[in-house]
C-alpha cells in the first residue's frame, strides 16, 4: 500500500523554492507595469508591490528528477522575468515595448512535490536492497516413486537409484520436500543484520550473529541442523574451495583422479556439466540449488562442485550445517550475488517467533520431476549387449563333447611330450635288440623247438642293461603323465 512521506529539505533546496516564487510574483508584476506603460507614454506608472508568502520548509520532494526540472522551470522564470523588467519604469523602454506585440502571460503550471514509496515491514540495507533470492529445488517423497514406463525404467531408473542413495548416505534425501512461502525483504533484512569474523582460507567458516530489531540471533551449526532436521554430526568434509586454482593438500585429490571419478575419464580445461552421467547431473543440480546455491555458471561444474562431488560419490561425510554458514558469508561480502537459503531463514525467523504471517509473502514452489530429467542433457551410459543362451534341447541328456586334439596339445607342455617320444622310441630299439639277442642264443639243434633248461640266453651286456633301465623310467614318467592327464 503506498503513503506519503515528508522528508526535510536542504538549505539549497528550500532556497530555491523560495527564489521560484519570488520569481513568479516578479514576472506578473512586470506584465502589468507594461500594459500601463502602452497607454500611457509620458506617465510613469509606479510600481505595486505584491507580498510574497514564504513556502513551507517543509514541502517534500519527490525525486531528483523532479527537483531537475523545477530547476529548469526557474530557469524560464528568471530568462522572462529579466526581459519584462527592462521594459519596466523607462521611457525608451515604453517606446520598445510600444512597438512589440504584447505577449500573453501563460499560466504557470504548480509542481507537485510529493515522495510515493511502497510500505513495507522491514527496513533493507541499500547493498541488499535489489538482490534476487534464490529459489532452492524441492524433491517431493512422490519423485522416488514414480510411474515410468520401460524407456524410461532404462533411461532413468538406476539414476533415480543412484542419486538417492547418494542423499541418504548424507541424510539430505528429506532436506526440502514441500513448497513454501516466505517474505523475500525479511530475507534480505536477515543477511544485512549479520556480522561475523572471516574465516581463513581453506579453514572452516565461523558462527555468525544476526542482528533482528533489537535481538540477536546466533546462526551456528547446532541452529541449524535443529532447524533443517539432520543430524549434527560435527564432523565431515567442512571446507568451502573459493579459488579457481586446485586446492592443494591431504583431503584433496588430484584433479586427474577427481575427474574420473565423476566423468569417468580425467578432463582437463572446463567441466561442462552435460559431460556427466544422469546420477551426477542430478547430484550437481542439487548441489548448485541446494547446498551451495548460484544464480550464474550453472552449467559448468566449478572446482568446488568437482570436490563436494568426489567426496559424496566415494562416500565420504559432508557438513551441511558449516558450509552453509560458508556460503552465507561468501555471499554477504559479494555485492553482486544473489541470496540463498530462503527457507531456512523463514524457519530461524518463525522458530523464535519473529515473523509475521500477515506481510506478504513470495511462493517458491520449484520441483524435480520427471519433466525435468526429459529435459537434462548428460551423458548417456554405455549398454552391455549380452548373447542369447542356446535354445534347450527338446530329448535326451546332452551328449559329452571330446575335447579336440588341439585342445589337448595346448594343455600339454612341448618338454615333456618330446621326452615321452624319445622314451617311447628307446622302448621300441630295445625290445629289437632283446628279441634279435634271444633268437642268437638259443642252444637248440636245428629243427628242434626245445628250450634251454638254463637261462643263459637271456642274459644281456652292460650296454643292454643301461638301455633297459632307460626304457623302464620313460615308460615309467609316461604312465605317470596320464595320469595327471585324467585327474
Amino acid at each position: 500500500m503506498a503513503s506519503g512521506k515528508k522528508i526535510d529539505l536542504s538549505a539549497e533546496e528550500m532556497e530555491l523554492i523560495t527564489t521560484m516564487r519570488k520569481q513568479k510574483a516578479s514576472t506578473s508584476v512586470s506584465q502589468a507595469t507594461t500594459a500601463q506603460s502602452g497607454s500611457s507614454e509620458n506617465t510613469q506608472s509606479p510600481t505595486k508591490e505584491v507580498p510574497i508568502e514564504e513556502a513551507d520548509p517543509s514541502t517534500p520532494l519527490s525525486s531528483p528528477k523532479e527537483v531537475k526540472d523545477s530547476q529548469s522551470v526557474a530557469g524560464r522564470l528568471r530568462k522572462r522575468s529579466a526581459q519584462s523588467l527592462t521594459l519596466k519604469g523607462t521611457k525608451s523602454g515604453t517606446e520598445e515595448g510600444a512597438t512589440q506585440k504584447p505577449k500573453k502571460a501563460k499560466k504557470s503550471k504548480s509542481i507537485k512535490i510529493d515522495l510515493i514509496e511502497s510500505s513495507s515491514p522491514f527496513e533493507v540495507d541499500k547493498r541488499f536492497a535489489n538482490r534476487e533470492v534464490l529459489s532452492p529445488l524441492i524433491i517431493t517423497e512422490d519423485f522416488w516413486s514414480l510411474s515410468l514406463s520401460n524407456d524410461e525404467k532404462r533411461r532413468f531408473g538406476g539414476a533415480i537409484v543412484s542419486f538417492h542413495s547418494m542423499l541418504k548416505t548424507q541424510g539430505w534425501d528429506k532436506l526440502i520436500t514441500e513448497p513454501f512461502s516466505v517474505n523475500e525483504d525479511a530475507v534480505r533484512a536477515f543477511y544485512a543484520g549479520m556480522s561475523f569474523v572471516p574465516a581463513k582460507e581453506n579453514a572452516p567458516a565461523t558462527d555468525i550473529i544476526v542482528s533482528w530489531e533489537d535481538k540477536m540471533i546466533p546462526l551456528n551449526v547446532k541452529l541449524i541442523s535443529k532447524i533443517l532436521g539432520i543430524e549434527a554430526k560435527g564432523k565431515g568434509f567442512n571446507v568451502l574451495v573459493k579459488k579457481r586454482t586446485w586446492p592443494k593438500g591431504r583431503e584433496f585429490k588430484t584433479k586427474a583422479e577427481t575427474t574420473t571419478i565423476i566423468f569417468g575419464e580425467p578432463i582437463s580445461g572446463d567441466l561442462d556439466s552435460s559431460l556427466l552421467a544422469l546420477d551426477k547431473k542430478l547430484l550437481h543440480k542439487f548441489l548448485i540449488r541446494n547446498i551451495v546455491p548460484r544464480k550464474e555458471n550453472r552449467g559448468t561444474v566449478l572446482i568446488n562442485d568437482v570436490v563436494l562431488m568426489e567426496k559424496i560419490i566415494s562416500g565420504d561425510l559432508v557438513d551441511l550445517p558449516r558450509l552453509m554458514l560458508a556460503h552465507m558469508q561468501f555471499c554477504f561480502s559479494h555485492d553482486t550475488h544473489a541470496l540463498p537459503y530462503p527457507n531456512l531463514i523463514e524457519k530461524i525467523l518463525k522458530f523464535f517467533s519473529y515473523y509475521s504471517e500477515e506481510i506478504p509473502e513470495t511462493t517458491f514452489s520449484s520441483s524435480l520431476t520427471l519433466s525435468t530429467l526429459h529435459s537434462m542433457k548428460f551423458r548417456a551410459e554405455p549398454t552391455t549387449t549380452r548373447e542369447a543362451p542356446p535354445p534347450p534341447l527338446l530329448e535326451g541328456p546332452p551328449a559329452p563333447i571330446a575335447p579336440s586334439s588341439s585342445a589337448q596339445s595346448a594343455k600339454l607342455d612341448q618338454g615333456a611330450l618330446l621326452e615321452r617320444l624319445q622314451g617311447i622310441e628307446d622302448a621300441i630299439y630295445a625290445s629289437a635288440r632283446y628279441i634279435g639277442k634271444m633268437i642268437l642264443k638259443t642252444r637248440t639243434t636245428p629243427g628242434s623247438t626245445a628250450e634251454p633248461t638254463d637261462g643263459s640266453w637271456m642274459d644281456l651286456d652292460e650296454e643292454e642293461k643301461k638301455q633297459a633301465e632307460v626304457t623302464a623310467q620313460a615308460e615309467a614318467k609316461n604312465e605317470a603323465a596320464q595320469k595327471d592327464e585324467e585327474e
